[in-house]
């Protein structure tokens, strides 16, 4: 009998030595592990968020962020364009090349004013490294201080922009011009049409021709998906970087079909084509390149 007791007390203390050691008996495949590789999605774009998780975009969520850009980019190209046709003071300026401005009928009230690149093309300033043709009609109320723009195939290095903007307000000072708007525009580049309607304000700097996106809000719609887009003080300065990509602000996009998005510009982003990507506003960031993307 003691023994058997003795055996019994020697298998008791084997066990307990096994428990504190962690040589259990194995399930054959890491167990935790595994599991917490099931719940991780595999990352096409070798990004990690500062959660430690894989961030991957859907190719509904690359088509939605290439499209707002295309979207930006109308923005910015229209509020190029119409500065021009812009009153100072009460007198609007004929000075200019390209485009050319000339003036229509006139009340006491209104006048109509054609901006036209002509049909072979010229250099505007704010560009000078793009070609432009065709023309922008606007109807500007001096007393009032709105206009509407018509643009006809405003074509800009093979991309062309047509459609309506109206100016709700303007404001002209000696260094910015700054436009309360309403768009209705497609822009039209070598993947297609981009269509772009909201109201926002934007700012053109007469000195730097930078353009800045104080805010905008809309929709954005290529074929059948229509996103949301809002912005935030988005900056762009072709002349400096040859480039219509923001040096600096922030987009938000949302739709049926993907998250929200939040899109962080910064200084390099025209040069390097990186952005931050995040599913908040307050992140956490994920820096992604735009050209990968889109390939």
């Amino acid at each position: 009998m003691q023994e058997r007791q003795w055996c019994l007390w020697l298998a008791a203390c084997a066990v307990l030595a096994l428990a504190m050691t962690g040589c259990a008996p194995s399930s054959g495949g890491g167990g935790s592990d595994e599991n917490v590789n099931d719940n991780q999605d595999v990352n096409t774009n070798g990004d990690v968020d500062t959660n430690g998780e894989e961030f991957v975009l859907t190719e509904d969520e690359e088509d939605a962020i290439s499209d707002c850009v295309d979207a930006t980019e109308a923005i910015v190209v229209t509020t190029d364009t119409v500065e021009t046709g812009i009153p100072d003071a009460e007198d609007i300026s004929t000075v200019g090349t390209c485009p050319a401005i000339e003036l229509g009928e006139i009340s006491l009230a209104s006048a109509e004013v054609t901006l036209d690149f002509g049909s072979n093309g010229c250099t505007p300033t704010w560009a000078p490294e793009e070609t432009c043709s065709g023309q922008v009609t606007m109807v500007v109320n001096i007393v009032a201080k709105t206009a509407q723009a018509e643009f006809e195939s405003l074509t800009c290095n093979g991309d062309s922009l047509d459609g309506t903007v109206d100016i709700t307000s303007y404001e002209r000072t000696e260094t910015d011009v700054t436009l309360e708007c309403q768009w209705a525009v497609a822009f039209t580049t070598d993947d297609g049409a981009v269509a772009t309607e909201g109201v926002g304000t934007v700012k053109y700097n007469l000195e730097t021709y930078v353009v800045t996106i104080v805010a905008f809000d809309g929709t954005v719609t290529e074929g059948d998906d229509t996103w949301n887009l809002t912005v935030e003080n988005l900056a762009v300065s072709y002349a400096d970087y040859g480039s219509y990509v923001p040096y600096q602000g922030v987009m938000s996009i949302s739709g049926p079909d993907i998250r929200t998005l939040w899109i962080r510009f910064n200084e390099n982003s025209p040069e390097t084509f990186e952005v931050e990507v995040g599913l908040s506003e307050n992140g956490p960031w994920v820096t992604m390149s735009l050209e990968e993307l889109f390939e």
